[in-house]
C-alpha cells in the first residue's frame, strides 16, 4: 500500500525536477523494498537517493542513505556493510552532524555485535552515547 502512494510522488517529483523530494522518496522506497525482502531494488533506490543527496549536498540525508545501503548489506553481504557504515560516519563527522554521527556509531555497534565482536560493539555503543545532541 505504501508503494502505491510513494511511486506517484516519485514520478511527480521527477517530472518537476524536484531532486530533494525524489531523493527522500527513493530512500522511503528503499526502506520499503528492504522490508519486502526485495534487496536488489532496495540497494538500487538507496544508491540513487545517495547520488541525489550528494549532488544537493544534503549531508544528513546522504549519511542516512549510506546507512540504508548498509542495512541491506547487513542482510546480504555483511562485510560490505562495514564500508558503508564507515562512510555514513565519516560524512556525519565531516559535517558536524551529531545526530547522524550518533546513529552511525550505534549502527557500527550493531554491526560488530552481530559479528560477535562484543568488545568492539561496546566501544561503538559507548561512543554513540557520548554524542551531544
Amino acid at each position: 500500500k505504501a508503494g502505491s502512494i510513494l511511486i506517484p510522488i516519485l514520478e511527480k517529483s521527477e517530472r518537476e525536477h524536484n531532486d530533494s523530494l525524489s531523493a527522500s522518496t527513493l530512500l522511503c522506497l528503499a526502506n520499503l523494498s528492504k522490508a519486502q525482502k526485495n534487496y536488489s531494488v532496495a540497494l538500487q533506490r538507496a544508491f540513487e537517493a545517495a547520488r541525489l543527496h550528494e549532488r544537493l549536498q544534503n549531508w544528513r540525508e546522504l549519511s542516512a542513505a549510506y546507512s540504508a545501503v548498509a542495512s541491506v548489506y547487513l542482510i546480504t553481504e555483511k562485510d560490505t556493510a562495514l564500508f558503508f557504515l564507515q562512510k555514513a560516519l565519516k560524512i556525519a563527522e565531516e559535517h558536524s552532524l551529531s545526530e547522524a554521527q550518533g546513529v552511525a556509531l550505534n549502527n557500527l555497534g550493531v554491526y560488530f555485535h552481530n559479528k560477535g565482536d562484543l568488545d568492539q560493539a561496546i566501544e561503538y555503543y559507548k561512543k554513540s552515547l557520548e554524542i551531544d545532541l
